[in-house]
């Protein structure tokens, strides 16, 4: 029975990660995209769904069991998207969307490429973080930061590959990236640290 529920718990936080991801995806599109210019290009997506979608939602799915999970029962009518759920993703996807789209604020101060290689990597990094958040309703310092090797060591890989796109003269080609200065590039780090924070917080309190 521990394992069973430890499994579907696994699995919902997985969902849970991915919903809330894409839902940030698709309004920061059209928002940026109907009052600016495009925040993403089709190869900015395709790495968004083959990096930051797959890598920690594997690795959330490969969660440390936890021994009390019984003492929580599930009700028998109860959803996966329930209004708990719900206000979860929601809060978590417009939260990380806010600071992908102030970051992109910032890039346009630069012009429009950079502004969407600010939007990119902010989401990326951001997404990244939130993998570590999204391993239980918890806040990190309960359940531990390396409790979950597979968590960090997704996160690692994630931003050494974003690191990779950001900094190498023919990926940034292929994926359209302005190349910036490491001092320019501090608004992405900044707005990426602020979207984990703020969900850690909301996760003590709420």
């Amino acid at each position: 029975a521990i394992i069973g529920r430890n499994v579907y718990e696994h699995l919902k936080n997985s969902i849970y990660y991915l919903l809330s991801g894409n839902f940030v995806g698709i309004y920061v599109y059209y928002l940026l995209f109907i009052y600016f210019a495009t925040p993403f290009y089709p190869a900015h997506l395709l790495f968004m769904n083959l990096i930051t979608d797959s890598l920690p939602a594997i690795a959330i799915g490969m969660e440390r069991n936890d021994q009390n999970v019984l003492k929580y029962p599930l009700k028998k009518d109860e959803s996966l998207l329930n209004k708990k759920s719900l206000f979860r993703i929601s809060f978590e996807g417009i939260v990380i969307g806010l600071c992908t789209m102030a970051s992109y604020y910032c890039g346009l101060k630069i012009n429009t490429l950079a502004a969407s290689t600010f939007a990119f990597a902010t989401i990326c990094l951001s997404r990244l973080l939130h993998g570590l958040s999204s391993r239980n309703e918890k806040p990190i310092y309960q359940i531990g930061l390396f409790s979950n090797k597979q968590s960090i060591l997704a996160f690692l890989i994630g931003t050494f590959l974003l690191h990779l796109v950001l900094y190498t003269p023919l990926l940034q080609k292929v994926f359209l990236i302005e190349k910036a200065s490491l001092f320019q590039m501090i608004p992405i780090y900044i707005f990426s640290l602020l979207s984990f924070f703020l969900i850690q917080v909301k996760k003590c309190f709420l």
